[in-house]
């Protein structure tokens, strides 16, 4: 926070009650940020001393604590987990008063500093963390936070399947590693819901414009989440309209937080109407729809907030206390946490905290103290420790530079259902309400999320689809041809030097690898996903454990150099592995069709469109990788009775067809994996269609 503090250690000792607060008018800045949030705490705190229900024998004193590392430069890059850490064993060691924790603000450093506090049974309110790590109830057992995170992922992919939304891209500039970012938890609940990402970016900082255009159009992403602060966003969506990539009619931005820009600023940048190209952003959050206790307290805060901010000349644009700070989230957090222990101590029949009484003030004692708050009437957690509520969504109108936003939307607390809303005019708290968004076209109509094209694979009257028919006419007619030949001269010399049984099976193991040809037909389907690689593998491994076997066979008889016992070369017990080797490849095909979740998703770059099968699992991944291991020593099994076969008689030898077959399979597989990405190959398993 800028200004003229000063400190014993961490603790702020002077300073903060001269601050100018002209400084802090761009809450858009770091510090700025941090100082109206803890303003909010600090309200509230007065409001509870003055309140002679909630511990009224005890008035509650503040004592901040700066935990941000000398040099801490303003956009927090080099906040410290280490110094955060030291400043919590200073709390505990020093200053034994403190009973409960507020702030700190950034999930990055909170993951220390709660350890410490958690370890040492001290309650601790997060307003603005975003981490699931946060919400592991055994490591942190005394966190709980007014910042409702877990469930936002769910009410964005609910929305977008209500827009038949298929394919989106992400960008963030933080992590896309969930459980740790806003963006990893939107990517879990999108893809478990069927929906693809096409493209995924990380960035060091806000100001890659060149770089997330050229991923954007090698993706041709037409629905974009953007996960970051409101400078961030800012940055980056009007970054992007000013240079007329993936902004515009066609394309839907749904953003973490509205843009947070300065107006003066934006204009030498941007434009004079860089505003206009913000309508049609959607966001989204989880929040209670606002009672008449709830707007009564937030209207008290606001004003309370305007008063402060009067002797200096500005006030904050209407609803930003509430709608694009976190105030009464942080408000809140102190209110759960004085009527938590002030239940705690009624409970007890005591005045103060005792050492004893800490280990009753984990989370769970504040799941539903009764407070009704600015955030919910009452304010109820849920089983992670964030408060239970349910999604709410609006657009940017683009009429203003305020970016004011409207409501469309809601989802349940469970986020199972989406609907719009009813009516229009305001919420109870005097937000803008409509019963549809606006997109940037100034239509209601979600845009499509991709180029229109057909879903189709091969279709009817194409040349490609009459050449695959031919070829699987002509394979059917020659199999069972050669099964007829093999029965009427079925004691003809050379057919019984072929081994009829082994003849007879690979015959029939041909016959389902034409049949999936017809998987490569019309409108793709997961089951066709299936049923090829059924029907290939099948005839796989029937052909080439048929090839291994009766070569190996032979092998063993003409390099035997004494007698062998008939039934040691009887050709019925070498069908025996045959069978063996084929169950082994219907355990694995019946697992991986049990665990892969497979899904037919679209893949697009340029004017190109590929239809895939892709995994819905890591267990079906994993089990997909065990095929192609199985299959591949079979291939090698191949190889081992090609060479084998060179001692066995010319009249019964198969080896120039062993050597034709070996090789033409290595160079065709040497082809496949040249002209694929590692991803095509391992992620899809080859399944384009």
């Amino acid at each position: 926070i800028p200004g003229n503090l000063t400190y014993n250690d961490s603790l702020i000792v002077s300073g903060y009650d001269n601050i100018n607060l002209t400084l802090l008018q761009d809450y858009s800045q770091f510090g700025a940020w941090f100082y109206w949030n803890q303003l909010a705490a600090t309200l509230a705190v007065e409001d509870i001393n003055n309140d002679p229900n909630i511990l009224p024998d005890t008035k509650i004193q503040i004592k901040r604590f700066n935990n941000f590392a000398v040099g801490s430069n303003e956009n927090g890059k080099f906040a410290s987990g280490g110094q955060a850490i030291a400043t919590a064993i200073e709390i505990i060691q020093n200053h034994t008063d403190v009973v409960a924790v507020f702030g700190d603000f950034l999930a990055k450093t909170t993951i220390y500093d709660n350890a410490v506090f958690s370890y040492n049974k001290i309650p601790f309110c997060g307003a603005t963390q975003t981490s699931m790590n946060l919400l592991n109830r055994n490591n942190y057992p005394y966190y709980f936070q007014t910042m409702t995170f877990a469930g936002i992922g769910k009410s964005i992919a609910l929305m977008l399947n209500a827009w038949n939304v298929k394919r989106m891209a992400v960008i963030s500039t933080g992590s896309l590693n969930p459980p740790s970012a806003f963006c990893g938890t939107v990517l879990n609940s999108v893809r478990s819901r069927g929906i693809q990402v096409v493209a995924s970016l990380g960035l060091t900082n806000a100001k890659q414009i060149d770089h997330i255009s050229q991923t954007l159009t090698a993706a041709d992403a037409r629905y974009i989440l953007v996960c970051g602060s409101p400078t961030d966003v800012g940055k980056i969506y009007f970054g992007m309209a000013a240079t007329g990539s993936h902004v515009g009619p066609g394309y839907t931005w749904i953003a973490q937080n509205i843009p947070a820009v300065n107006p003066a600023t934006a204009i030498k940048l941007y434009g004079p109407d860089y505003y206009k190209n913000a309508r049609g952003i959607i966001t989204a959050w989880n929040g209670n729809d606002p009672n008449a206790k709830m707007v009564q307290l937030q209207t008290q805060l606001v004003n309370k907030v305007d008063a402060i901010q009067a002797p200096f000349g500005f006030q904050f644009p209407s609803g930003d206390a509430i709608g694009n700070l976190n105030m009464a989230q942080s408000y809140d957090c102190v209110g759960m946490l004085a009527t938590g222990i002030n239940n705690l101590m009624l409970s007890r029949n005591t005045t103060s905290v005792s050492s004893d009484m800490k280990l009753a003030m984990n989370y769970t004692l504040f799941l539903n103290t009764g407070l009704n708050g600015l955030t919910g009437g009452p304010v109820i957690l849920d089983e992670l420790g964030e408060e239970a509520a349910g999604g709410q969504f609006a657009f940017v109108d683009g009429l203003t530079t305020d970016l004011n936003y409207v409501v469309f939307a809601f989802t349940d607390a469970n986020s199972t259902k989406f609907t719009y809303s009813t009516t229009s005019g305001t919420m109870n708290d005097g937000t803008p309400l409509a019963t549809a968004p606006v997109f940037f076209d100034g239509s209601s109509v979600p845009p499509a999320d991709g180029p229109i094209y057909s879903s189709s694979m091969i279709a009817e009257g194409t040349s490609g689809r009459t050449l695959l028919l031919v070829l699987f006419s002509v394979g059917i007619i020659l199999s069972f041809s050669f099964l007829i030949m093999i029965y009427y001269y079925r004691n003809h010399v050379a057919i019984i030097a072929g081994s009829i049984p082994f003849l007879t099976l690979m015959a029939l193991g041909a016959v389902p690898s034409y049949a999936s040809t017809f998987t490569y037909f019309d409108t793709p389907t997961t089951f066709k996903c299936y049923s090829r690689k059924w029907l290939q593998l099948l005839s796989f491994v029937i052909m080439c454990s048929c090839l291994i076997l009766k070569n190996l066979r032979l092998a063993m008889i003409f390099s035997a150099l004494a007698p062998l016992n008939p039934r040691t070369t009887s050709i019925y017990n070498w069908m025996w592995p045959i069978v063996f080797l084929v169950l082994i490849e219907l355990v694995f095909l019946g697992m991986w069709t049990l665990y892969s979740r497979m899904t037919v998703a679209t893949t697009v770059t340029g004017t190109q469109v590929n239809v895939v099968c892709v995994y819905g699992s890591n267990q079906g991944y994993k089990l997909g990788l065990g095929l192609w291991l199985y299959n591949i020593l079979l291939l090698l099994g191949l190889y081992y009775a090609t060479y084998r076969s060179q001692v066995v008689r010319s009249s019964h030898s198969e080896f120039p067809l062993l050597v034709i077959v070996s090789i033409g399979l290595f160079f065709g597989a040497l082809l496949l994996v040249s002209t694929q990405t590692a991803d095509d190959i391992v992620n899809n398993e080859l399944q384009h269609f």
